[in-house]
């Protein structure tokens, strides 16, 4: 190690690049290592920020935590040709209030909104009608619409609407109501008026 003139502190190089503290090594592991007990997740021995703690970046084995005095933190790439990955060895999941789980990405793929096992491509669990509904907006200025689709929990129903109207239903029992419409798909199901569905 070595001190230079300018008071910049070189481990394992002799060329001063003008930093402060510049640490080269050829093996992993060993340029810059901070110990701390194991059994302690809530120490961060390696932080960054301002003297009154309002905004930093600090880190410990178990995460990596962001403060900007209320404000968004950003976690970005630099250059206009260089993607971003997250990478997990599993599940990747997405939180909301510290520990609150909202949506995961599993190992094999499936994307689970409300619930922790996806069984499917894209799996949407809901507890009522609005918590499962997919919904769907053209916010051009005329004509501007929205529809949606949303699983009926009290009926066994799959509901299409448009701009909050009924368009229609599909029951678990192969029937289909279509709302001022009469359409016959490929395969035969029963046509009824939607006011008379029962």
């Amino acid at each position: 190690a070595r001190i230079t003139s300018g008071g910049n502190l070189l481990i394992g190089n002799t060329v001063d690049s003008g930093n402060k503290l510049q640490v080269t090594t050829s093996n992993n592991n060993d340029g810059f290592r901070l110990n701390y007990p194991s059994t302690n997740s809530t120490q961060y021995p390696f932080y960054i920020g301002t003297s009154s703690d309002s905004n930093y970046v600090r880190v410990n084995a178990s995460k990596i935590a962001l403060k900007r005095n209320g404000a968004a933190s950003t976690i970005k790439t630099e250059g206009s040709s260089n993607d971003l990955i997250l990478q997990s060895q599993r599940n990747l999941i997405f939180n909301t209030n510290e520990a609150n789980e909202k949506a995961r990405i599993t190992s094999g793929g499936y994307f689970g909104l409300g619930t922790t096992s996806p069984v499917s491509k894209l799996n949407i669990v809901g507890t009522d009608n609005t918590s499962s509904k997919i919904t769907i907006t053209n916010t051009a200025t005329s004509p501007d619409n929205t529809w949606s689709i949303h699983s009926n929990y009290n009926s066994q129903e799959l509901i299409f609407t448009g701009d909050n109207t009924e368009v229609l239903i599909l029951k678990d029992n192969g029937t289909a109501y279509f709302n001022g419409q009469v359409t016959i798909p490929a395969v035969p199901v029963a046509i009824t008026d939607a006011a008379s569905k029962g």
